[in-house]
């Protein structure tokens, strides 16, 4: 082989291995594993999302049994019971705006620290029974005033806090302006009136997402 066309092979050589050098360059300059780096980005705040229970942020508390998400310390006290119905609806917290005040049968998830009164508990007051009768089912009178869990002696959880009174369901009893209510200091199940003299406390619920 003669010595010009050595020369050219070579010089081919060099240019092929420079651009393949060149290439693998700027492929981490242009940061393949930066590339991987903002797809990992992304998928970890895909992951956070898929994590997010639907119930985040101030003001706010997941029932971890239940799956409800609960306001943390309700402000809307001493209320009727309209008054009550629209401030749930109305209510935008912690970026959420689908909250409802709760039937009973959510309420009684509430309950801690008093059997009979939980979700499961003997009282017969539930979505699925909602006429006067139903409270002559098991025991619906709650338990020793002021024992509860929470540190005032109320009927719930002790991560949450708010007055601790009668609080309205948006569940009627089949008398006409009945609905029920749920007294948290000994965690009593009992209908009321719905008249505007007639005050109860308010808390409301949303689904988790």
């Amino acid at each position: 082989m003669n010595s010009a066309l050595v020369r050219t092979v070579y010089i081919l050589l060099l240019v092929s291995l420079w651009g393949c050098n060149s290439s693998g360059r700027g492929g981490d300059d242009d940061g393949g594993g930066d590339s991987d780096t903002d797809t990992d980005s992304d998928t970890d705040t895909d992951t956070d999302t898929d994590s997010d229970d639907g119930c985040s942020g101030d003001g706010v508390w997941l029932d971890e049994e239940s799956g409800f998400c609960w306001e943390m310390d309700p402000s809307e006290l001493d209320v009727n019971w309209d008054v009550a119905v629209d401030y749930c609806d109305e209510l935008e917290l912690a970026g959420y705006a689908d909250w409802r005040l709760p039937s009973i049968g959510e309420l009684r998830t509430f309950v801690r620290g008093c059997t009979d009164a939980e979700a499961d508990g003997s009282c017969g007051v539930t979505d699925e029974c909602l006429a006067v009768s139903c409270q002559e089912i098991g025991d619906c009178s709650g338990c020793a005033l002021d024992e509860g869990p929470a540190d005032s002696g109320c009927y719930w959880s002790p991560e949450v806090g708010g007055e601790c009174w009668a609080f309205w369901s948006r569940s009627p009893l089949d008398i006409e302006d009945n609905v029920w209510q749920l007294v948290f200091q000994y965690a009593d199940i009992t209908g009321t009136g719905t008249a505007d003299t007639n005050l109860g406390d308010t808390r409301c619920v949303r689904d988790s997402d």
